[in-house]
């Protein structure tokens, strides 16, 4: 990854997926996984296909999650990832998803 990486979600921060807003730089990437493994424990995680082209993979992906601070079932998300690198290394990733599939979720 690189350390100017951007990474944005459909979701844009959203009420309710405030944790999709767009990231600027390792450090704040890395945060986001943070707050998403605090969030969320994930059940499942598949990555059913790549489509690469030039500098540019995208990876969909087929997952499972349960809320930590809730009572809640497992949630079902398919996702598909657009990354793109340079030199070897992720400068530009966005997620797509159906953010109703995401039970709302309480940290930032």
């Amino acid at each position: 990854m690189d350390d100017a990486v951007e990474m944005d979600s459909m979701g844009r921060g959203a009420p309710g997926v405030e944790f999709t807003r767009a990231r600027h730089g390792k450090r704040e990437v890395e945060e986001y996984y943070a707050n998403l493994d605090q969030t969320y424990t994930m059940v499942s995680f598949e990555v059913t296909e790549y489509i690469a082209q030039g500098d540019r993979i995208v990876a969909l992906i087929d997952s499972e999650w349960r809320p930590k601070d809730r009572d809640q079932p497992v949630f079902r998300v398919q996702k598909a990832d657009v990354l793109e690198f340079r030199d070897g290394k992720i400068v530009r990733f966005f997620d797509y998803f159906d953010t109703a599939a995401v039970p709302t979720a309480a940290t930032g």
